[in-house]
């Protein structure tokens, strides 16, 4: 058995929107005006966040995240693996995690170093027929979420039922989920220091995407990869007017939605563990640049994170794994693909 994975994962966030973004623009995805990117800013840019992506190896991450999200406001990667490639010339111990790779766009006929191939991570939003295909190839769910109540259990509990269908068994190595976080010395500290970064990210990185003001254009009836049956299993559980990630109007609410878990390494480590606890997930994957956050405050969040956070959640789902997965097997892959 092995404790919690601690994944460092960097969305690369276009940082020096004006301020009257939000009133002025419909999206932040897909349509933004390059009118918009400001050339003498950015300089440096990519440099600035492929130094964190290091900085968290030398801390001590068991990884660090890439994602495809089409260099946009929200992420300004082109591709993916790019960055990954770079990556394995500053990183010495962490995974380099490729997640949401559009596989038509890239060569894959090399035979990869890793026997018999890289772990395979499947993202999805509670769809039966992906956790289905997962279960079927012996991948790893990972929950396409960015708030952590009550509906990362229950979807931590639909494919452990998925897995047992198919003759296989739940354990938190095959299930992982996206949050974010910051730490500072004090949870009024932790907030001040953030918060600035964190509505950025909200309000304009989300727009056109986890917002319902402004043009949605990652979700909804016509979005060309969404399948019919997929919109109409959406739309059972679906509450006609309700509110999504970057529609939240203060602290209060978006704290109780557990997206964006800020404070103290007591207060922190405490709300993630019992996560852990309740979903029983071995996989985290954590973003600690947010939105326009400034490169000090984003690698303090993260040292304090290692230093003060990660040990104690290490032991305690050790603890946590070895006792309600006794019998698991969390180094099995699945057979290679030919």
């Amino acid at each position: 058995m092995k404790p919690v994975q601690l994944f460092c994962w960097h969305f690369m966030a276009y940082p020096y929107l004006d301020k009257d973004f939000d009133e002025k623009q419909y999206s932040g995805w897909v349509t933004v005006p390059n009118s918009l990117w400001d050339n003498h800013k950015a300089r440096g840019l990519y440099q600035e966040y492929i130094d964190q992506l290091a900085y968290a190896d030398e801390l001590g991450f068991d990884g660090m995240v890439l994602n495809e999200h089409h260099q946009n406001i929200y992420g300004l990667m082109p591709s993916p693996n790019l960055i990954a490639s770079a990556l394995t010339q500053r990183t010495t111990r962490g995974k380099i995690v490729v997640l949401g790779n559009l596989l038509p766009l890239h060569m894959l006929w090399p035979k990869p170093l890793q026997k018999p191939f890289p772990p395979v991570w499947i993202p999805g939003s509670r769809s039966p027929s992906t956790m289905g295909e997962v279960a079927k190839r012996g991948y790893c769910y990972f929950l396409s979420s960015r708030s952590h109540g009550g509906e990362t259990h229950r979807a931590q509990q639909e494919f452990a039922a998925v897995l047992e269908k198919h003759g296989d068994q739940y354990h938190p190595f095959r299930f992982g989920i996206l949050m974010s976080t910051y730490v500072a010395e004090t949870d009024q500290q932790a907030r001040e220091e953030c918060e600035e970064g964190v509505w950025y990210f909200l309000k304009n990185c989300l727009k056109g995407h986890l917002r319902r003001e402004g043009r949605q254009l990652t979700y909804g009836p016509g979005v060309p990869y969404i399948p019919a049956a997929a919109w109409r299993e959406y739309l059972k559980g679906y509450t006609p007017g309700r509110k999504l990630l970057g529609d939240v109007e203060n602290w209060e609410e978006l704290d109780a939605s557990q997206s964006i878990i800020v404070g103290s390494p007591e207060t922190v480590y405490r709300r993630i563990q019992n996560l852990i606890e309740k979903a029983k997930v071995g996989n985290l994957l954590i973003q600690f640049q947010l939105g326009n956050m400034p490169d000090h405050l984003a690698r303090k969040s993260m040292k304090l994170f290692a230093e003060k956070v990660a040990p104690a959640l290490r032991h305690d789902s050790l603890k946590q794994f070895t006792k309600e997965f006794p019998n698991a097997n969390v180094e099995q892959a699945a057979e290679a693909l030919h």
